[in-house]
């Protein structure tokens, strides 16, 4: 939307964070204008970047002096999230207190908060343990559906990007796929592949250069073969939030030719070969 600050974080944002973004200005206002409103609802999909659009928007209205202080209210289990998304990715000063104790403490705690001219931030744990398992099995039981239905919870690849459903080629980035897998193939290490990329300029996903464990990450990935092994980790509970590799605990999802191949299947158990160790396969 024309006319709105910039993000101001310290990271490039995907379109459809920017579209959050760009949406929420239009009812705050920081760029000097009206507020139309005063809530608004994030509807995006779990793991798609809400606490970075989120600080967005918080940054933008306190350099805009329309805000001075926030509370965020969260479950216990993710305060600790917050702050690291907040040191990560805000790009304007604040202070942050977490809130912890009895309600007398809280409130003691807030009037003690000096900002001294930066940004006043809060952070309030507030579900009760049982609130946030209820949250949990909410969200697991949305993603096994998808799973079921055939439908990917993510879009985090190189090469593809998710559209109404179903991966969709990035010509560019695909090429960069098949280099990947080419120079595996003609006995090039892990490592030296690793330079060759960075050497060349060439990014992951995220934008960062490469390192051995993103390299094995896409190299394991067996959606480039145009199918789908869907609901290989599951988280363990809702506290820890360890992703644990399915062993049969939960149902897996085959689906064959659910979109487009990079890579052909012959090609990409070669090289899983390689990466294993074994010795190569005739061509």
């Amino acid at each position: 939307m024309n006319g709105n600050p910039k993000m101001p974080i310290k990271a490039t944002s995907y379109a459809h964070q920017q579209e959050g973004f760009d949406y929420l200005c239009s009812l705050f206002a920081p760029d000097g204008g009206d507020a139309i409103s005063t809530g608004a609802a994030l509807l995006m999909e779990m793991g798609t970047g809400k606490t970075l659009t989120s600080i967005a928007i918080t940054g933008a209205l306190y350099q805009s002096d329309k805000i001075r202080r926030a509370l965020v209210v969260a479950p216990l289990s993710i305060l600790g999230v917050w702050s690291e998304e907040f040191e990560k990715f805000a790009d304007f000063n604040y202070n942050l207190t977490v809130l912890s104790g009895t309600g007398a403490k809280k409130a003691d705690t807030l009037r003690q908060m000096s900002g001294d001219g930066e940004f006043m931030l809060s952070i309030l744990a507030s579900y009760a343990q049982e609130e946030s398992r209820n949250v949990s099995e909410n969200c697991k039981w949305r993603v096994r559906k998808m799973f079921a239905e055939g439908r990917p919870n993510g879009d985090n690849m190189l090469g593809y990007r998710l559209v109404d459903g179903t991966y969709q080629i990035v010509p560019e980035e695909a090429e960069t796929v098949k280099l990947i897998f080419e120079l595996i193939l003609s006995g090039m290490g892990r490592e030296a592949v690793c330079k060759r990329l960075n050497s060349m300029g060439l990014k992951t996903r995220r934008g960062y250069e490469w390192r051995e464990g993103s390299l094995t990450t896409l190299l394991r990935n067996d959606k480039y073969t145009g199918n789908m092994l869907l609901q290989k980790t599951y988280r363990s509970d809702h506290l820890s939030k360890k992703r644990m590799v399915n062993r049969g605990e939960l149902p897996q999802y085959r689906i064959t030719d659910s979109h487009e191949a990079i890579i052909d299947q012959d090609t990409f158990d070669r090289v899983q070969d390689a990466l294993d160790g074994k010795m190569p396969r005739p061509v």
